[in-house]
């Protein structure tokens, strides 16, 4: 009992340490650069926005084989009218994928990847879709 409460102690210090970690990355980087940075500065960073119990169970067992990194609500806009869809950007070690309720939309692998800028995620010629991520 007392050696479980000692691990439990040490993961939660682990876990302390590497979250401020990342907030000094993240000051070096954004300190200066984003109105928002000071509200944020408190809040520890998240593994993922979306839960597991909220990603539909179908989508999970076609993906089950790849673990989720991190996973967040997004807003797909129609190209024509561009009426907004509301999807899913559930991100594995090997690939992005837009989910919409029990189905796969699309699925980008990483190495397909040709580059990215700060938004928009360009897919190699072939495909016809570009992930606009807002």
């Amino acid at each position: 009992m007392l050696f479980d409460l000692l691990i439990k102690c040490i993961l939660v210090l682990h876990f302390s340490s590497l979250q401020l970690q990342l907030k000094a990355t993240a000051s070096s980087i954004f300190k200066g650069q984003k109105d928002s940075y000071p509200q944020s500065v408190a809040q520890p960073f998240v593994d993922t926005r979306i839960s597991e119990q909220e990603v539909n169970m179908r989508v999970l067992q076609m993906i089950r084989n790849e673990h989720i990194k991190y996973s967040v609500p997004v807003i797909k806009y129609d190209r024509n009218g561009f009426k907004p869809r509301p999807r899913q950007l559930i991100l594995t070690q090997t690939a992005a994928y837009v989910i919409e309720e029990a189905k796969i939309k699309q699925r980008v692998l990483y190495t397909s990847l040709k580059g990215h800028t700060s938004m928009i995620i360009h897919i190699l010629p072939g495909s016809k879709d570009v992930l606009i991520l807002s």
